[in-house]
């Protein structure tokens, strides 16, 4: 019984282990690419408001 309680808590490390990766290594690598989509929507949204503005003096505002 003592082996199998010594191999579950070494299992429970190393799920821990995983779980400390991805939150130090892939959550920021994920926000970050969040932030750039967000960016190039903001880009393409206000190139579509310049290609369908008529009027240049509404292009300046």
């Amino acid at each position: 019984m003592c082996a199998l309680g010594g191999i579950s808590l070494w299992q429970i490390g190393e799920v821990y282990q995983s779980a400390a990766d991805l939150a130090d290594n892939w959550l920021p690598s994920i926000e970050g690419l969040g932030d750039v989509r967000g960016a190039v929507s903001n880009v393409q949204r206000l190139s579509l408001l310049v290609i369908l503005e008529s009027s240049p003096a509404a292009m300046q505002a």
